[in-house]
């Protein structure tokens, strides 16, 4: 009996925690189990507040979709949060070793180790990814694969995500000391547009704004890779927060009026009534629905003016030909997409995870985007371990410090 292919992924996010678990079949991802749980043990620069608390919550997670799956798992896929993550461009270049042969798979080896060479890193920081954007040979451009192709000098252009070796460190002490190894970090925003992107948005250009409930993503892709990145402070409970403080009731409260009554575009009943209750559920204030709207407005304009700033600053705003989508949890005030396309003047969408097969209807949700997205890119190491080791190299996701010692 052959064994079975399970990878896991766990999404570690402010307010909760979400267990993925799924089995690969012939290259496909069937979602098998699930679990999720509150939290509290984590701030919004993405700082771990409490380690025992968060240990505790994994381990809910995990036996919970464990059960469903019917599966034990001893490894995840962790998604990587946090301010303190830099990342930039950079190039390699070396000579192809042969000619007559063509580029092989040492010459990528090479080129990628140039680029480990010339680039500083920040002290106190290491390197968590190198993705591979393009290549180019002698005069030749935009090369996603150039095994085979022969010239004289191969270029490689990537995409470099460092982190805190402090935020490292701390991610890795709660998920052993709950019991479990790290297959890998899966950098947050790389694993939103790995759910909610298809690859067509991709090739055209698309930025994906994922509002958590701490803090929100930004991430920009452009002629099929990421390009750009960004992580801001604020989230869906800094705005329930803010509502809370403005209208004098509970946090609970503020996020049940922003849900129920939020709406961004609509005002037709803008001047309708509603009642606040304070924890005791008693009433302590009428106020309109324009009222509670104008608060929402002022607050989403401090994420989206960022978000702006964010573009212009890169001089991506012309290039995100398909336009901006929206996911995670924050996105579903209505007519946010609305709102949001009239400050850019682009199109936008809300993102929920693309379709998987199995339980998918379970996650079916803005608030599994991270937590699909890590499993997405955990059957792309998966599946990708089997070709590097067979010298097929069509995708280049790597870990830069498992790189050179596994794969070549």
């Amino acid at each position: 009996m052959s064994r079975r292919n399970i990878v896991a992924g766990i999404d570690i996010g402010t307010n909760k925690i979400v267990a993925l678990i799924g089995e690969i079949i012939d290259e496909e991802l069937s979602v098998i189990g699930v679990g999720k749980v509150k939290v509290n043990a984590i701030n919004s620069d993405g700082a771990i507040t409490n380690i025992d608390d968060l240990k505790n919550k994994i381990q809910i997670a995990i036996e919970e979709a464990e059960k469903m799956a019917d599966v034990q798992v001893d490894s995840l896929f962790v998604n990587l949060f946090g301010n303190n993550i830099r990342c930039f461009s950079a190039k390699g270049t070396v000579s192809i070793s042969s000619r007559d042969k063509g580029i092989i798979s040492e010459d990528l080896s090479r080129v990628l180790e140039d680029v480990k060479n010339n680039i500083i890193i920040p002290e106190g920081y290491e390197i968590v990814h190198i993705l591979a954007r393009n290549f180019s040979v002698d005069e030749m451009t935009g090369i996603k694969d150039p095994i085979g192709m022969k010239g004289s000098s191969l270029e490689a252009d990537v995409y470099v995500v460092t982190s805190s070796i402090a935020i490292i460190t701390n991610i890795e002490n709660s998920i052993q000391s709950a019991g479990f190894d790290i297959s890998d970090f899966v950098y947050e925003p790389l694993a939103s547009a790995e759910s909610v992107l298809t690859e067509d948005e991709k090739k055209l250009g698309a930025a994906v704004v994922d509002i958590g409930g701490g803090y929100t993503t930004i991430s920009v892709y452009k002629n099929g890779s990421i390009v750009s990145s960004a992580f801001i402070s604020m989230g869906s409970a800094s705005i329930t927060s803010d509502l809370a403080i403005i209208l004098r009731t509970s946090f609970e409260e503020a996020e049940k009026i922003k849900i129920r009554h939020g709406n961004l575009y609509n005002l037709e009943n803008d001047n309708e009534k509603v009642e606040l209750f304070n924890t005791s559920r008693e009433s302590v204030k009428i106020v309109t629905k324009k009222y509670i709207n104008e608060i929402l407005f002022a607050r989403f304009e401090e994420v989206f003016k960022f978000v702006y700033e964010h573009l212009e600053k890169e001089g991506l705003v012309e290039d995100i030909k398909a336009g901006i989508v929206l996911t995670g949890g924050g996105s579903q005030v209505e007519g946010l997409p609305v709102y949001v396309e009239h400050l850019f003047e682009m199109p936008v969408r809300n993102g929920r995870p693309l379709s998987l097969k199995g339980l998918f209807d379970k996650i079916n949700s803005p608030v599994y985007t991270v937590a699909t997205g890590i499993l997405r890119y955990a059957r792309k190491s998966n599946i990708n371990a089997v070709k590097i080791n067979n010298r097929f190299l069509s995708n280049m996701i790597y870990k830069i410090k498992e790189f050179f010692d596994t794969y070549f």
